[in-house]
């Protein structure tokens, strides 16, 4: 019995799966690209060196990189599902709202140069954009 259990667990941790709602915004992207980066997104950026492409362009599939601020204290990633046009795209993401995943999300580049380095994202309570979040751009698995 104890083998068992220790194999489901050992199942659990290295198998990828299909995260819950309350998952992290990193555990969500990981498990939805197979990405090979760990911690917190924030980090991304830095641990993608050398692995995966990076730019300012958006394209399906990307991972959009949110930067550390003292509003999200770990950074924040997304998945890219569909470029609308140059400075607009719609995501999914996981802990926007705490504990949901959220499903074609509009975000749009508020960046002076439109280079993806200042986003804004919609809240979908309102209809509204939020703040300008800046962001170091995307990560191509």
């Amino acid at each position: 019995m104890r083998a068992l259990c220790g194999a489901m667990f050992v199942a659990s941790v290295v198998l990828p799966n299909r995260p819950s709602a309350g998952a992290s915004c990193a555990l969500y992207v990981r498990a939805e690209t197979g990405v090979s980066l760990y911690g917190a997104a924030g980090g991304w950026w830095d641990q993608a060196e050398g692995l995966y492409a990076r730019g300012q362009t958006p394209a399906v599939g990307a991972i959009l990189v949110f930067e550390r601020t003292g509003h999200m204290r770990s950074g924040h990633v997304a998945l890219v599902t569909k470029v609308v046009g140059p400075h607009e795209v719609l995501v999914e993401h996981a802990n926007w709202y705490h504990g949901q995943v959220s499903y074609d999300v509009p975000v749009i580049d508020t960046s002076i140069n439109h280079n993806w380095t200042t986003v804004a994202v919609m809240e979908l309570h309102t209809g509204q954009y939020g703040r300008d979040n800046p962001t170091f751009g995307f990560i191509y698995p």
